[in-house]
Formats: structure tokens, sequence, C-alpha cells
């Protein structure tokens, strides 16, 4: 269906879904189609492991790709697809929401990189969602001296980081 060049599918919520790395490999082909869906909810997909993620986080730079939303709470991310991610995104213009909540992988590298980002001119992230990763002092400082240069973010959730 997402291959078709007439779909109109606008969301796409594949939250807990039992999704693997060879399932996520075909989602990120067809990301770089024409007509893809504005809002991905990748949400809650453990078996998504570092190769998939890349997949689907080199996709977002195709010119096709049109996702505004990407929901990747619960999924437990780790460096490599969160540097992925970031280059991706200094290239990607329609991002706008990005849901990182509960990813309890990452390290204060990973966040750093995605925080230095959102001082990147091209960021366009607008709702950033961090809740529940354990941030330390450290990452939330970093993330408020980024902040400090960054005028597309209007909203921010780091709720229960303790």
């Amino acid at each position: 269906m997402l291959e078709s060049t007439k779909s109109k599918l606008a969301a796409l919520d594949l939250r807990s879904n039992a999704i693997d790395n060879e399932r996520a490999v075909k989602l990120a082909s067809t990301l770089t189609k024409k007509n893809t869906p504005t809002n991905l909810n990748l949400g809650h997909n453990p078996a998504i492991t570092e190769t998939g993620w890349i997949g689907i986080f080199t996709s977002l730079q195709s010119r096709n790709c049109r996702l505004e939303r990407l929901s990747l709470d619960g999924t437990m991310i780790n460096i490599a697809p969160t540097l992925c991610l970031v280059d991706a995104l200094t290239t990607n213009n329609t991002l706008r929401v990005l849901d990182l909540s509960e990813n309890g992988l990452m390290t204060i590298a990973g966040w750093h990189a995605l925080f230095k980002f959102l001082q990147h001119p091209s960021c366009k992230i607008e709702d950033l969602s961090l809740h529940s990763n354990r941030l330390n002092d450290e990452a939330t400082i970093i993330l408020a001296n980024s902040l400090t240069k960054n005028s597309s973010s209007r909203i921010l959730n780091i709720a229960r980081n303790r």
C-alpha cells in the first residue's frame, strides 16, 4: 500500500507491532518514495536494532520523505543510530515533531549530538519529547545551552527524567 504512487495515507501507527530489522529496512525504502505518510509512529518496537534504525534514519534524507512527525518512544536507540538520525535531520526539511521518550540506552554522547543539532540552522524541530530518559544534569545543561541558540523549538517535554 505504501509503495503505491496513489497512496494518500497521512499517518501510519506501527507502535508495538514487533517490527524487526527486515521490516524496518523495507519500510525505510518506502519512505523514500513519493506520497509517503507525514506521521509515523514506530514506538515500542524492540526488535528493531541498529541496522533497522540506520535504514529508517537514512531514508529521512530523501527529498521524497515527507515525514513531519516521528515517534520513537520506547525504542532503546543507542549511539550509532542516533548519530545517523542527527545526520539525517541536518538535511531533512519536513520533520517538525520528534518523540524520543523512554530511550534508556541513549548515552551522554548521543544526547550531546542530538542537542548540538538543535543549534544547527537547518533544525526545524518544533516539538521535542524527551520524557522518561533519565537525563542527568550534564545532559540537561547541554540541552538548555542548545535551546538558547535555537529559534524553531516551541514545545519541550522533559518530564520524569529523574
